[in-house]
C-alpha cells in the first residue's frame, strides 16, 4: 500500500509539473529507496538536504552565495515567483529519478527565491513521505497550508498521508 500511496502522491505533485498523461506514467516508477538513517548521515554534512536549509546559521560565504543566487535567478526569470517556479520544476523532474539529493537541492533553491511558494512545501513534504517521515511530510504540508489555506493539492496530500499513517499505526 506504501508503494501506491508513494505513487498517488508524485502523481499528484508533478500534475502541476508535467502536461501530458504519458508523461506522468513514466514518473511512477519506483527504485531502491534510502532510509531516514541514510538520509540523516549525508544531511549532517550538507545543509540543503534539509527543508530550507535546516534554519541554519550560514556563513558569510554561504550568505553571499544565496544572494548571488537569487539576484541572478530572478533576473533571468523576471520575478523571484517566476524564479522560485522555475526550480520547483526543476526538482519536479528529479522526482521522476526519484534524485531525493537533487529534489531536496532545487527546492531549496525555489524556497530561498520565494519562502511563500505553497509547492514548495507539497515538494519538501513529499521527500519526507519517500523518506517514510509522515509526521514532518504533514508538518510540512502544514506550513504550506499557513501560506495558502485553500491549496487542494496541499490539502489532498496531507489527507492522503494522515490516512496512510493511520493504516500504518
Amino acid at each position: 500500500m506504501k508503494h501506491s500511496l508513494s505513487s498517488l502522491l508524485l502523481f499528484t505533485i508533478l500534475s502541476s509539473c508535467i502536461s501530458t498523461s504519458s508523461d506522468t506514467e513514466s514518473y511512477l516508477v519506483t527504485e531502491e529507496k534510502m532510509s531516514y538513517e541514510e538520509w540523516l548521515v549525508l544531511a549532517r554534512h550538507d545543509i540543503r538536504l534539509f527543508p530550507m536549509y535546516g534554519h541554519a546559521v550560514k556563513t558569510s560565504k554561504q550568505l553571499e552565495a544565496d544572494a548571488e543566487f537569487v539576484e541572478s535567478a530572478i533576473a533571468d526569470a523576471g520575478s523571484p515567483d517566476s524564479a522560485s517556479n522555475y526550480y520547483f520544476k526543476k526538482a519536479c523532474t528529479h522526482m521522476k529519478q526519484r534524485d531525493l539529493q537533487t529534489v531536496m537541492y532545487r527546492l531549496n533553491q525555489a524556497w530561498l527565491l520565494n519562502v511563500k511558494n505553497p509547492d514548495v512545501y507539497r515538494g519538501f513534504g513529499w521527500v519526507y513521505l519517500q523518506l517514510e517521515q509522515y509526521d514532518m511530510a504533514i508538518k510540512l504540508f502544514d506550513e504550506g497550508l499557513g501560506i495558502d489555506p485553500g491549496n487542494e493539492d496541499l490539502l489532498s496530500m496531507k489527507t492522503l498521508v494522515i490516512k496512510q499513517a493511520k493504516k500504518g499505526s
